[in-house]
């Protein structure tokens, strides 16, 4: 089956050298203009520092004030990276705790995180002050958290793993699904995703508050699996306001056998 996994969406690589045991993506965004894509996970080879057969690289010094930056702090407190794997494989039983920092750029009115836990991880965010501000738990799936203003600039986040290896035998959806997009609300890109249970001819099309169309983002048959589709509104020269995205399915004898739509928020 064909499956194409989406940003901030989990990704297992098994006996693949430079890639963890389990890789989960963030997308880290200042909903101004400025964007990384970081990584937390797990492998039996990986330590508390700096693992270049994984993928770490050390970060250079912060950027000038105003420009959007964002990286995970070793324990050491000086080493810096977009990615941090810590020990562990599919079996493990246990918790990591990371730092996340980050820089808003100018005119930014805070930071995003998106992101996609496996089935067996769980997840709590909280401030460096012991939860005063925030304090959040996350089960597996797709979520965000949106942190306003430029006071807080940095973040403990604890991962608990539970047999992660479950994921491995994990069934698809029986159906079809149009899932939620992310991030939402967004500037820039955002990400919408869907499964398809069989060979499907699919319309994904983009639309305002008063029903015009305005993009079309895929119309054509597609075998099973899982999809991605990206919408960038740049490219249509839409203003900020709330949209909506739709998505029909027909079968080979062109009977519609799904429609469903969700709506987004766009802040430019």
């Amino acid at each position: 089956m064909k499956v194409q996994f989406f940003l901030l969406s989990l990704m297992l690589f098994i006996g693949v050298y430079g890639q963890p045991v389990v890789k989960i993506n963030f997308l880290a965004e200042d909903m101004s203009r400025g964007t990384y894509d970081m990584s937390l996970g797990i492998d039996p080879s990986a330590t508390d520092g700096l693992d270049r057969d994984l993928g770490e690289a050390e970060l250079p010094p912060l950027p000038p004030s105003g420009v959007f930056d964002a990286r995970f702090i070793f324990p050491d407190g000086l080493t810096s990276s977009l990615h941090d794997y810590r020990t562990g494989d599919g079996n493990f039983v246990g918790t990591h705790v990371h730092e996340i920092s980050w820089q808003l750029g100018t005119g930014s009115p805070g930071l995003s995180l998106s992101w996609n836990l496996p089935d067996g991880v769980t997840m709590n965010i909280t401030d460096p002050f012991g939860g005063v501000l925030i304090n959040y738990d996350y089960g597996s799936g797709v979520n965000q958290l949106f942190v306003s203003g430029s006071s807080l600039n940095k973040l403990i986040v604890t991962l608990n793993y539970d047999h992660v290896s479950s994921l491995f035998s994990h069934e698809p959806p029986d159906d079809i699904r149009l899932m939620p997009n992310y991030p939402n609300p967004f500037n820039g890109v955002t990400n919408i995703p869907y499964f398809l249970n069989a060979e499907t001819f699919v319309k994904l099309a983009i639309y305002d508050t008063l029903g015009s169309r305005i993009a079309i983002l895929e119309e054509g048959t597609q075998s099973a699996g899982e999809y991605t589709k990206q919408f960038n509104p740049a490219n249509y020269g839409i203003s900020s306001g709330v949209y909506y995205y739709v998505m029909e399915a027909m079968n080979e004898n062109g009977k519609q056998v799904f429609r469903e739509s969700r709506k987004i928020m766009y802040m430019k």
